[in-house]
């Protein structure tokens, strides 16, 4: 069996898009719910309150645990805010969550930052291009969308 994750999703557009959850997201996030006890949470250079507004406008709240979210109003340097999450699950968790991160993301940036720091990254995206762009900055899976729910668990939990 892999070992269990921190997920880290981005917002928006990953889990939500305009005012709607995405395909798939609801399933996903209750699979690995099940399948795993380590947090799922958001990184996102949204502010907090932002962004935690748009996973409960669409309940996705009940699946993460947004208090260890790596927000854009904790830091406004995007490179960083894998530390930021890794900070705040430390003094949350102490020594009982792995070491192990996913981040699933569409943004160029956070993928670098990501991978600078030892996270797996599952890219994610509708526009084939852009895709191209994330998977050459280090994605390590690259999907068009989370509709494929067997494919995005596995990409995650691999």
């Amino acid at each position: 069996m892999a070992e269990e994750r921190i997920v880290l999703w981005g917002v928006p557009r990953i889990l939500v898009r305009g005012d709607q959850r995405t395909p798939g997201s609801a399933e996903i996030l209750t699979q690995l719910k099940q399948r795993q006890q380590a947090p799922l949470s958001l990184l996102t250079g949204l502010a907090e309150a932002e962004a935690v507004r748009q996973v409960s406008a669409v309940s996705l709240d009940r699946y993460l645990d947004l208090d260890i979210g790596g927000y854009g109003s904790d830091t406004p340097d995007r490179e960083t805010l894998v530390d930021v999450v890794r900070s705040k699950v430390a003094a949350k968790y102490d020594q009982r969550v792995p070491s192990a991160s996913v981040l699933v993301t569409d943004e160029l940036v956070d993928v670098g930052a990501a991978v600078r720091r030892g996270v797996r990254v599952v890219a994610v995206s509708d526009d084939p291009s852009h895709l191209e762009r994330l998977r050459c900055a280090g994605a390590t899976h690259a999907l068009s969308d989370l509709a494929a729910t067997v494919d995005v668990l596995t990409a995650i939990l691999d």
